[in-house]
C-alpha cells in the first residue's frame, strides 16, 4: 500500500512531498532522523504568520510554539493529533535545526522548508517526505542548512497521517548571519 502526504504552500515551486518509497532528499541538507526518546527542543519564539501575536499554547496546533496555525476544530473526524516544535528560533547558514513531532503511533509523517528566495529543503536542506513516526508517535530529525541558504523567514510545513487522520502544520524560523 503506498500513501502520498501532500504539503504544498504559497509560492513554493517545489510542489508535492510524498510518503513512499522514491520520496528522498536531492541536494544539500540530507535529513538524519532518529525515533524515541528525545529532549531540549526549546519552544520557538515568535510571531504569527498574519504578523500578529500569537496564540495561547492551548488554541495553537503543536502547543508551546507560538507561530502555528490555529488547529482544526476538534471533534472532526479527519483530523490527528500533531505537535511541532523546532529546535532554534533562529538557524545560520551552514548551522543545524531539529524537528521533533508527536502524532499518532506509526503515522507516515512529512516536512519541507521554504526560504526566502521560495526554493525548498531539496535544495536549501530539510526536507522529508517517507518517514514515520514510533510506536508512541514520535519522529525527530537534524538537517544541516546550506551554507548559501539565503537570510530570511523560513517557513516549514509538517505534516503527518495514520488510520485515516491528518493533520498538516506550519512553524517559522529565522535565518540570519548571526543569531
Amino acid at each position: 500500500m503506498f500513501v502520498a502526504l501532500t504539503l504544498t504552500g504559497c509560492g513554493s515551486a517545489s510542489g508535492p512531498v510524498a510518503a513512499g518509497p522514491s520520496a528522498a532528499p536531492r541536494r544539500a541538507g540530507a535529513v538524519r532522523a532518529t525515533a524515541g526518546p528525545e529532549r531540549s527542543a526549546a519552544p520557538e519564539a515568535g510571531r504569527g504568520p498574519s504578523g500578529t501575536a500569537p496564540a495561547p499554547a492551548s488554541a495553537v496546533a503543536g502547543g508551546a510554539n507560538g507561530t502555528a496555525d490555529p488547529p482544526l476544530p476538534s471533534g472532526l473526524p479527519s483530523s490527528a493529533p500533531l505537535a511541532v516544535r523546532l529546535g532554534a528560533a533562529c538557524v545560520v547558514p551552514g548551522g543545524t535545526q531539529r524537528l521533533v513531532v508527536e502524532t499518532l503511533p506509526n503515522a507516515f509523517v512529512a516536512f519541507d522548508n521554504l526560504y526566502a528566495d521560495d526554493r525548498d529543503g531539496r535544495v536549501h536542506g530539510g526536507a522529508e517526505g517517507r518517514a514515520r513516526s514510533d510506536a508512541q508517535g514520535r519522529y525527530v530529525a537534524t538537517w544541516r542548512v546550506a551554507p548559501d541558504a539565503p537570510p530570511g523567514r523560513v517557513r516549514i510545513d509538517v505534516g503527518a497521517a495514520a488510520a485515516g487522520r491528518s493533520s498538516i502544520v506550519m512553524r517559522y524560523y529565522r535565518l540570519a548571519a548571526r543569531c
